[in-house]
């Protein structure tokens, strides 16, 4: 008999509200050792999911940027 995805899917779903900070995103990630978190609106709707990857392509662009020294 073939399984369902209600049959092992997880059911305590850990969020995090879309104004969250990339840190406490990180944090919240590397705590619940997920890879990847369903982002929510202050309505608790879902809005996108946040992946390990997706945070550090961010994380890494954000810190090679430099100030622009002609502004």
């Amino acid at each position: 008999m073939a399984h369902k995805v209600g049959d092992i899917m997880t059911i305590e779903v850990i969020t995090v509200e879309v104004d969250a900070s990339l840190d406490e995103a990180q944090a919240l990630m590397e705590a619940e050792d997920v890879r990847r978190l369903p982002v929510v609106d202050e309505d608790g709707d879902l809005v996108g999911i946040l992946s390990w990857g997706d945070l550090r392509e961010a994380t890494s662009v954000a810190g090679a940027q430099t100030p622009n020294p002609y502004a």
